[in-house]
């Protein structure tokens, strides 16, 4: 028996044995570092390297990322997006809000990173890295920043078509933070992503108003626009009542500002969505206030003041409007 089971174990050896150290190292895995192998809910596979970070090329860092997500849905980001090849994840386990993402359109290399840190990087053989498909020109990712102007069609208030007051005001969300906004009601307190000014130090949202001589307008820039939503919200100012309804000239719920949305990069302004811009509908027929029973008055429910702007931007800055809507609705009275 023992003779039997030494010839079987020769017979099993003896590839081995006649392999050249060639063959031998061909055929042999090399050793591998700890990492963790997970598929993204896209099909796609990402290599985690843990306690590493991204080593990128010159010319094509990151300075938008996603915020306040998870490793997962970091990695689900990306494999949705068909430009990102790799991902660095920053983890501040003390400030959820802080947990970053950062998208690279190429497969980068894995460096030596903080224990927070986790470079990602799509695995070769995926679906979208098969090696019969055609090279693809790396696109460099840039800032993405988003100028959005709030102010009505005319310069000064002498040249108002009315008489009277009209005010609209702002709100600006971001998709990945709708709970945060960035309005003229915070200043100093707006989140880290946008910088707020009002033509006027005390101003709020855009206004005229000519009998005092009032006319402000108010500038949003929006950094971090890469790859998220920008949701623009305007409201409509209710004053007390409709002065002056029966005169013709003082028809101010006619007077709404417009919203123009600008994209800032490579040193140019390009609109994003209508060139003209954005503003609530307004008739003669429909004005701002109604009157109750007692003759007193109240916001019109037909008089659509509220607008909602939601635009998308991909990696590369590529931004357009994806919604656009008007409502009537009461959000403040004066």
């Amino acid at each position: 028996m023992p003779q039997l089971l030494s010839a079987a174990l020769l017979v099993l050896a003896l590839p081995l044995l006649l392999a050249t150290p060639t063959e031998l190292r061909t055929t042999q895995k090399p050793p591998t570092e700890p990492l963790t192998e997970l598929p993204s809910t896209s099909g796609l596979k990402f290599i985690r390297h843990d306690k590493s970070a991204c080593e990128v090329r010159s010319g094509t860092e990151n300075d938008n990322p996603l915020m306040d997500m998870s490793i997962d849905e970091c990695e689900n980001e990306c494999s949705s997006d068909e430009s990102c090849k790799s991902y660095l994840y920053v983890n501040n386990r003390n400030h959820h809000k802080e947990r970053k993402c950062f998208f690279y359109n190429y497969r980068t290399e894995k460096t030596k990173g903080l224990r927070r840190e986790t470079c990602g990087i799509l695995e070769l053989g995926s679906p979208t890295d098969s090696p019969t498909r055609s090279p693809v020109t790396p696109v460099t990712i840039q800032q993405c920043k988003l100028k959005i102007v709030h102010a009505h069609n005319f310069t000064e208030v002498n040249n108002a078509p009315y008489y009277g007051g009209h005010v609209d005001w702002l709100e600006i969300q971001k998709g990945k933070d709708i709970e945060t906004k960035c309005t003229s009601d915070y200043y100093e307190e707006n989140p880290f992503w946008c910088k707020y000014k009002n033509s006027r130090s005390t101003g709020m949202g855009a206004q005229v108003e000519n009998l005092e001589d009032y006319y402000y307008t108010e500038t949003f820039n929006i950094t971090n626009a890469a790859h998220d939503l920008t949701v623009i919200n305007s409201y409509h100012w209710f004053f007390e009542e409709d002065y002056y309804a029966g005169q013709a000239s003082w028809n101010d719920h006619m007077m709404a500002p417009i919203v123009k949305v600008y994209k800032l990069s490579n040193n140019s302004w390009d609109v994003i969505g209508k060139e003209t811009g954005y503003s609530h509908p307004v008739s003669r027929e429909i004005p701002s206030h109604t009157k109750d029973n007692n003759g007193n008055f109240k916001p019109n429910k037909d008089y659509e003041g509220n607008m909602r702007i939601v635009i998308k931007c991909t990696n590369e800055c590529v931004c357009k409007v994806t919604k656009f809507e008007t409502y009537s609705g009461e959000h403040g009275l004066f």
